[in-house]
């Protein structure tokens, strides 16, 4: 489980995702790879998740 201590401050990844970086998430989905999704969907909200998802920006590889 990812604890909160090993995310960046949530203004960075705004910040990061609005100029341009990609999100590459992989690991177990009843894991790790499960929290940081729910992390992010709080982050930079649903809508975010899909556009960077369509422009294939955010990319998971769970298994």
């Amino acid at each position: 489980m990812c604890s909160i201590a090993c995310w960046p401050p949530p203004e960075a990844v705004r910040s990061w995702a609005a100029d341009g970086a990609a999100i590459y998430v992989c690991g177990s989905l009843q894991g790790m790879a499960g929290e940081v999704h729910a992390a992010l969907a709080t982050i930079l909200d649903a809508e975010t998740l899909e556009r960077l998802t369509d422009e294939g920006r955010y990319r998971r590889d769970v298994y």
